[in-house]
């Protein structure tokens, strides 16, 4: 009579095979997750600067003086508004960036019409180019090079 000893599982060879690919696989994830949470905080970035631009617009045309806005300092210049019974940024601050950079804000003075000259920038996280900004000038939104 033949007696077979068989032994059940895997061998190291297996094992390795199976480390190697779920290995492989979380690599490809965390990439992914990484640029997938740049281009959300870019996103942000985005959103933030335009919702700080329509404030401002909205704060001189409906009667709010350019000169209150005033200044270089984006936290400083700019905390009318979050003030006041119906504040224009709801919250009582200022958006931050999501990122180490804050936003920069600089006013050049008051064109005609009384209207603000001012441009807002705020540094893009997901690309490759550390000195990329998205920037609001006068409320127009375009992405180049930072310059405050």
């Amino acid at each position: 009579m033949f007696r077979k000893n068989f032994q059940s599982g895997f061998t190291l060879l297996e094992l390795l095979v199976v480390v190697a690919i779920i290995a492989i696989l979380a690599g490809a994830i965390i990439v992914n997750l990484n640029r997938a949470r740049g281009e959300a905080n870019d996103a942000r970035i985005q959103s933030d600067l335009r919702s700080v631009s329509d404030a401002i617009q909205l704060y001189v045309s409906t009667g709010g003086a350019a000169s209150d806005l005033q200044g270089s300092n984006y936290s400083t210049s700019l905390i009318k508004l979050t003030q006041g019974a119906n504040p224009l940024i709801p919250g009582g601050a200022l958006p931050t960036h999501p990122g180490a950079p804050t936003y920069t804000y600089k006013y050049s003075g008051t064109a005609s019409g009384g209207l603000l000259d001012y441009r807002l920038e705020g540094h893009l996280t997901a690309g490759s180019d550390s000195t990329e900004c998205f920037i609001m000038n006068n409320g127009s939104p375009t992405t180049g090079g930072c310059t405050l």
